[in-house]
């Protein structure tokens, strides 16, 4: 059973009793997500910046996709879809707190942007996981644990534009880019050396999240340097990121995990943007898709144990 990390001030409002409350629950999270990104999207349009509305514009379209997905899922439940309106009042008070205090804020660059978009995905994950937990009627339960699901991956996909979007705008502080590989097998080879590094970069954190006594999360980040390192033909070779002195408690200890993570991400993402070729376009997808699983795995644990919003360049 998933838990429900520290997201919430306070418990999700009335009883979920059965696949219909569930549903309508989730109708209003995604609607109301579009609803609001619509508005910040003109917000940004009347102040000028042109930029950062783009960027909440197609956070309104991502969600309009997740409303046709829970559309999608009432249909295979042979449920009706809920209106969202009679269930606006479960939602709980951060998400609709979150998109005031953003829509008054005067420095909203696409970084913060996508940084909003993350925590209110992370939000939306600890609701289904709360109802997952309370639900008394087993299909409830797994439904909701499946939403939850959905959401971790929402956020970490998000949290890939969201990188992406703090070193546009930082692009001193960006890596060398990589030769793109034209082959199949550079396309490996690439794959070998990135998880060569992450393996060895993974590992590092892990024992040191040992020696703060946060078992749970180094037993984590242990076991996706132990995939990582699978592909590296089992070898874990010198990492080029040193584990940081300044990062030695537990949450700063995975958000540095998460960064390398995030990194190898970056690659592959440049990979798909360059690439013509569909079998590297594929192979591409493949990796990125088990980068960005690695992801959703260690943000789920970074809301565990820590509520409070990252530190820009992360």
């Amino acid at each position: 059973m998933i838990q429900r990390p520290q997201l919430l001030s306070a418990e999700p409002r009335g009883e979920v009793a059965s696949l219909h409350d569930l549903l309508g629950i989730a109708n209003a999270v995604e609607v109301e997500a579009v609803a609001r990104y619509a508005q910040l999207a003109g917000e940004m349009e009347r102040r000028g910046e042109a930029e950062t509305a783009a960027v909440f514009r197609e956070m309104r379209d991502i969600e309009k996709g997740h409303v046709d997905f829970v559309a999608q899922r009432a249909r295979a439940l042979g449920q009706e879809l809920p209106p969202a309106g009679g269930f606006t009042w479960h939602l709980p008070p951060e998400l609709s707190s979150s998109w005031d205090e953003v829509r008054h804020s005067q420095l909203l660059t696409p970084y913060r942007a996508l940084a909003i978009a993350v925590t209110n995905e992370e939000r939306a994950f600890a609701v289904y996981s709360y109802l997952a937990a309370q639900a008394e009627e087993p299909e409830v339960a797994r439904q909701a644990e499946s939403l939850a699901r959905e959401e971790l991956a929402h956020a970490a996909q998000l949290r890939v534009r969201r990188r992406r979007a703090y070193h546009s705008a930082h692009p001193e502080r960006r890596r060398p880019r990589r030769p793109a590989p034209e082959t199949l097998a550079e396309l490996r080879a690439l794959d070998t050396d990135l998880a060569r590094q992450s393996a060895a970069a993974l590992n590092a954190i892990a024992t040191a999240l040992e020696t703060t006594g946060d078992t749970s999360s180094a037993g984590l980040v242990a076991a996706v340097a132990q995939r990582e390192a699978g592909l590296a033909a089992g070898k874990a070779g010198p990492a080029d990121t040193a584990v940081s002195d300044t990062g030695r408690s537990p949450p700063g200890l995975v958000r540095e995990a998460l960064r390398q993570l995030e990194f190898a991400s970056e690659v592959y993402e440049e990979v798909i943007a360059q690439t013509e070729r569909d079998e590297l376009l594929q192979a591409a997808q493949t990796s990125l898709q088990r980068i960005v699983e690695g992801i959703s795995l260690l943000g789920h644990r970074l809301s565990e144990i820590d509520t409070h919003d990252e530190p820009a360049g992360t």
